[in-house]
């Protein structure tokens, strides 16, 4: 993505840079009915006014001043003030064009809500709590949806139907906190699978497991797990399990029978086994690298584990 020229507010000390976004072409994606969403509602009240000398901000509320109270960030021409003791968010319209001293009423964004977005001609912003995140993010498409990574914080911010809503007007996000971050999306049996904010679907080896399907990611040396595939064609963004490991083997049994799946791949049709104990001992015939699935005979409950690699 390339970013605009950097935005400031060198008086405001707890203000960040508010920077917007051009977004990369799509891939493509599973069809998905369009649901626009809403904007925010935003009220003036009489009483709550700002002014500013271009250099400094001054808000009062019912003849309060609070800007003290406040941090602020750039959304396009706006600023976007928060006040956490009030948790309440305000919005300074048009602010650099008004640094005249004239006092105006300040918008009100009427939610409870604190994570706001808009977007325009293919560009967005992006506040939480009043400041701008846009330059400590990253982002893709999962369909008709923005997913966006905000490094510092592990969290993914969803900007619903974006390319429906390049009208300047804000709205809320869905927040995402599956710890790691990779979420998964399927319909018509395509998927999106989006890690820290990138789309890695064209990147992994996949395997079936029962209705689960399996995504192994080279790059990471993971295998995720798109929980219950085959039943989930539905285009709602779930959070993938995550089974790193240095040898990248993962495996499930039900009674006597196993299942191997070594970097994506099913191997268990490859393999000869026998018991230490209570665990199954595996060995690929074709590289004689061994696994241990343990506690093998207690665990034939169809939950996948990591299997342990060993010579």
């Amino acid at each position: 993505m390339n970013r605009s020229n950097s935005q400031q507010i060198p008086w405001e000390a707890s203000s960040l840079i508010g920077d917007f976004y051009f977004l990369s072409a799509k891939s493509d994606a599973p069809k998905t009915e369009l649901v626009v969403a809403g904007p925010v509602e935003i009220s003036t009240d009489p009483s709550t006014l700002w002014w500013s000398d271009g250099s400094y901000y001054w808000l009062s509320v019912g003849g309060r001043e609070i800007q003290n109270e406040t941090v602020s960030g750039y959304s396009g021409s706006d600023l976007v003030v928060y006040h956490a003791s009030s948790n309440t968010t305000y919005l300074l319209t048009d602010f650099k064009a008004n640094a005249d001293g004239k006092k105006r009423p300040a918008g009100m964004l009427k939610t409870s809500e604190t994570v706001f977005w808009k977007a325009k001609d293919g560009l967005y912003w992006l506040t939480v709590n009043g400041i701008a995140i846009q330059q400590d993010v990253t982002s893709a498409w999962a369909g008709p949806d923005l997913l966006v990574y905000h490094r510092a914080s592990n969290v993914t911010y969803v900007l619903r139907d974006f390319d429906a809503c390049n009208d300047e007007r804000y709205r809320t996000t869905e927040v995402l906190k599956a710890n790691p971050a990779v979420y998964w999306r399927a319909s018509e049996g395509l998927y999106h699978l989006i890690l820290n904010g990138a789309a890695i679907h064209n990147n992994v080896v996949d395997s079936w497991s029962g209705n689960d399907l399996l995504a192994y990611y080279p790059v990471n040396n993971t295998t995720y797990v798109l929980n219950n595939y085959v039943n989930r064609q539905d285009n709602v963004l779930r959070a993938a399990d995550a089974f790193p490991g240095p040898c990248s083997a993962i495996w499930r049994a039900s009674g006597n029978y196993y299942w191997l799946y070594v970097r994506g791949v099913s191997i268990q049709n490859e393999t000869t086994s026998s018991y230490e104990g209570d665990d199954l001992i595996v060995v690929h015939t074709s590289t004689q690298q061994k696994y241990r699935l343990r506690d093998f005979k207690n665990r034939g409950d169809n939950q996948l584990r990591v299997a342990e690699c060993f010579e």
